[in-house]
């Protein structure tokens, strides 16, 4: 069982969350970045590409 991190930075929303959290050291834009209807990485230059972020909480230093 894993434990809940608490993370704490500038959120673009108000309210809560809970899910589970794609964390990345890099930014990543959803301007090309992500496939709006699929939620998936498309940015050959990101780290995660090819994973999918419908659904899940999106974690990283800032946006591009």
């Amino acid at each position: 069982m894993t434990r809940p991190v608490e993370r704490t930075g500038i959120f673009q929303l108000a309210g809560e969350a809970r899910g589970q959290a794609l964390v990345y050291s890099q930014p990543l834009s959803f301007w090309g970045g992500i496939d709006a209807e699929t939620g998936d990485i498309t940015d050959h230059s990101h780290p995660g590409l090819g994973q999918n972020v419908a659904g899940r909480i999106l974690v990283m230093p800032s946006g591009r």
